[in-house]
Protein backbone atom coordinates (compact mmCIF):
# COMPACT_ATOMS: atom_id res chain seq x y z
CA UNK A 1 0.00 0.00 0.00
CA UNK A 2 2.86 2.29 0.41
CA UNK A 3 3.62 2.19 -3.31
CA UNK A 4 0.00 3.01 -4.20
CA UNK A 5 -0.06 5.64 -1.51
CA UNK A 6 3.04 7.28 -3.01
CA UNK A 7 1.83 7.08 -6.64
CA UNK A 8 -1.63 8.49 -5.98
CA UNK A 9 -0.46 11.91 -4.71
CA UNK A 10 2.09 12.10 -7.55
CA UNK A 11 -0.65 11.31 -10.07
CA UNK A 12 -2.95 13.95 -8.57
CA UNK A 13 -0.13 16.49 -8.65
CA UNK A 14 0.66 15.58 -12.27
CA UNK A 15 -3.02 15.85 -13.24
CA UNK A 16 -3.24 19.23 -11.53
CA UNK A 17 -0.12 20.35 -13.41
CA UNK A 18 -1.54 19.10 -16.72
CA UNK A 19 -4.81 20.90 -15.99
CA UNK A 20 -2.98 24.12 -15.23
CA UNK A 21 -0.88 23.73 -18.39
CA UNK A 22 -4.02 23.09 -20.48
CA UNK A 23 -5.72 26.13 -18.94
CA UNK A 24 -2.63 28.27 -19.61
CA UNK A 25 -2.48 27.04 -23.22
CA UNK A 26 -6.18 27.82 -23.69
CA UNK A 27 -5.80 31.32 -22.19
CA UNK A 28 -2.73 32.00 -24.35
CA UNK A 29 -4.67 30.97 -27.48
CA UNK A 30 -7.53 33.27 -26.47
CA UNK A 31 -5.09 36.12 -25.97
CA UNK A 32 -3.45 35.50 -29.36
CA UNK A 33 -6.86 35.42 -31.11
CA UNK A 34 -7.90 38.62 -29.31
CA UNK A 35 -4.63 40.28 -30.34
CA UNK A 36 -5.15 39.21 -33.97
CA UNK A 37 -8.68 40.67 -33.90
CA UNK A 38 -7.37 43.89 -32.37
CA UNK A 39 -4.60 44.14 -34.96
CA UNK A 40 -7.18 43.60 -37.72
CA UNK A 41 -9.36 46.35 -36.24
CA UNK A 42 -6.33 48.66 -36.10
CA UNK A 43 -5.51 47.91 -39.74
CA UNK A 44 -9.15 48.43 -40.74
CA UNK A 45 -9.24 51.72 -38.81
CA UNK A 46 -6.05 52.91 -40.48
CA UNK A 47 -7.39 51.95 -43.92
CA UNK A 48 -10.64 53.76 -43.12
CA UNK A 49 -8.71 56.87 -42.06
CA UNK A 50 -6.65 56.85 -45.26
CA UNK A 51 -9.76 56.37 -47.39
CA UNK A 52 -11.57 59.17 -45.51
CA UNK A 53 -8.62 61.52 -46.06
CA UNK A 54 -8.56 60.70 -49.77
CA UNK A 55 -12.33 61.25 -50.12
CA UNK A 56 -12.18 64.51 -48.17
CA UNK A 57 -9.32 65.73 -50.36
CA UNK A 58 -11.30 64.79 -53.47
CA UNK A 59 -14.39 66.56 -52.17
CA UNK A 60 -12.35 69.66 -51.33
CA UNK A 61 -10.89 69.65 -54.84
CA UNK A 62 -14.36 69.33 -56.39
CA UNK A 63 -15.70 72.11 -54.18
CA UNK A 64 -12.85 74.34 -55.37
CA UNK A 65 -13.68 73.54 -58.99
CA UNK A 66 -17.34 74.39 -58.36
CA UNK A 67 -16.36 77.72 -56.76
CA UNK A 68 -14.11 78.58 -59.73
CA UNK A 69 -16.79 77.54 -62.24
CA UNK A 70 -19.38 79.62 -60.39
CA UNK A 71 -17.07 82.64 -60.41
CA UNK A 72 -16.36 82.14 -64.13
CA UNK A 73 -20.09 81.86 -64.82
CA UNK A 74 -20.80 85.08 -62.94
CA UNK A 75 -18.03 86.84 -64.89
CA UNK A 76 -19.55 85.63 -68.16
CA UNK A 77 -23.04 86.72 -67.07
CA UNK A 78 -21.72 90.19 -66.25
CA UNK A 79 -19.97 90.42 -69.63
CA UNK A 80 -23.13 89.24 -71.42
CA UNK A 81 -25.26 91.84 -69.62
CA UNK A 82 -22.78 94.57 -70.59
CA UNK A 83 -22.84 93.39 -74.22
CA UNK A 84 -26.65 93.36 -74.21
CA UNK A 85 -26.70 96.92 -72.86
CA UNK A 86 -24.26 98.06 -75.57
CA UNK A 87 -26.39 96.32 -78.20
CA UNK A 88 -29.56 98.02 -76.93
CA UNK A 89 -27.85 101.44 -77.05
CA UNK A 90 -26.60 100.75 -80.58
CA UNK A 91 -30.10 99.69 -81.69
CA UNK A 92 -31.53 102.95 -80.35
CA UNK A 93 -28.80 104.87 -82.14
CA UNK A 94 -29.39 103.00 -85.42
CA UNK A 95 -33.14 103.69 -85.17
CA UNK A 96 -32.45 107.38 -84.57
CA UNK A 97 -30.08 107.53 -87.53
CA UNK A 98 -32.61 105.76 -89.74
CA UNK A 99 -35.21 108.36 -88.80
CA UNK A 100 -32.80 111.18 -89.61
CA UNK A 101 -31.79 109.69 -92.94
CA UNK A 102 -35.41 109.05 -93.87
CA UNK A 103 -36.06 112.81 -93.83
CA UNK A 104 -33.00 113.80 -95.86
CA UNK A 105 -33.54 115.03 -99.42
CA UNK A 106 -33.39 112.16 -101.85
CA UNK A 107 -33.87 109.57 -99.11
CA UNK A 108 -36.39 107.46 -100.95
CA UNK A 109 -34.65 107.54 -104.32
CA UNK A 110 -32.63 104.67 -105.70
CA UNK A 111 -28.91 105.05 -105.49
CA UNK A 112 -26.97 105.32 -108.78
CA UNK A 113 -25.22 102.17 -109.79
Amino acid sequence: MSAVGAVLPAAVAAAAGLGAAALSYRQANKAVRAQVRMDRVKVDAAAYDRAREMYEAGIAQLEGQVRRATADLETERTARRAAEEREAKLRVRVAALEQITAHLPGAGEAEPA
